[in-house]
């Protein structure tokens, strides 16, 4: 066992500092840091990659937002919402509009809302064509034609 509290004498006999051990090696050949364990070690942030606290009370982990539920302090990974069914989520989409559109107190007639699997299938069909005609354009460019010697 090392005693950490006593200085060492080098080869030029100059007493020399010990240093406590660092909890994050590095890895020349991937280019990375990665957490140590020994006994006695502080604890590293599977997060943040920082020595002194473990991922549960991690600062930068508190900010962040999930993507999922939109709440602060998880990831969508870990979240524990349920995800919504398909049906689940269009109907939710559907009361919404239906709110939003008998919300208005003006005497405007609101504009007619698309039933959104309709819409989904539009925008499905336009990226489909945008595709179409952009692997056509490619293939119609110089830079793919043949060249003859």
């Amino acid at each position: 066992m090392i005693d950490t509290n006593v200085n060492y004498v080098d080869s030029a006999g100059k007493d020399v500092p010990v240093q406590p051990l660092n909890r994050m090696l590095y890895l020349p050949v991937w280019d990375v840091y990665v957490p140590a364990s020994y006994k006695g070690a502080p604890p590293a942030c599977h997060f943040c990659r920082q020595v002194g606290h473990k991922r549960a009370v991690c600062p930068s982990l508190a900010k962040r937002q999930c993507f999922k539920c939109h709440k602060l302090g998880h990831t969508a990974r870990f979240c524990r919402v349920e995800e919504k069914s398909f049906e689940e989520a269009v109907n939710g989409y559907e009361a919404a509009q239906a709110r939003a559109t008998s919300g208005s107190s003006t005497g405007r007639k609101a504009p007619k809302q698309q039933n959104p699997s309709d819409e989904l299938q539009g925008l499905i069909k336009e990226q489909l064509a945008l595709q179409t005609a952009n692997a056509n354009a490619n293939a119609n460019s110089p830079s793919n034609a043949k060249v003859n010697d």
